[in-house]
């Protein structure tokens, strides 16, 4: 069993940062005993994750416009000072709140 000095198991040093909570040594092994083709997939597996997650986190993002948009509606009252910057950026500025649910 390795030595680990006086190093607690589950309390990562907070000098260290990130290094200090993820064995960086041990996940370099890890990835050596893969070949260079199943290191290749697991890259690219990872990436299509992070793109789906980014695509997730943008359609959440959409449907609070939405629903700021359907609230300003309901309320009779402006849209939300952050939202119009958003709709000028991509072009909408120039619509009703009942033509931005419309389409």
């Amino acid at each position: 069993m390795p030595d680990l000095g006086d190093a607690r198991v589950g309390e990562p040093d907070a000098r260290k940062g990130i290094t200090g909570r993820i064995p960086v040594p041990a996940v370099r092994s890890a990835l050596r005993l893969l070949q260079r083709r199943e290191r290749w997939l697991l890259g690219l597996a990872a990436g299509v994750q992070m793109s789906l997650s980014l695509l997730d986190l943008l359609g959440i993002a959409l449907v609070g416009m939405v629903a700021a948009v359907a609230v300003s509606g309901v309320q009779d009252t402006a849209l939300p000072g952050w939202l119009t910057p958003i709709l000028e950026t991509i072009g909408l500025e120039g619509l009703t709140r009942s033509q931005l649910l419309d389409s």
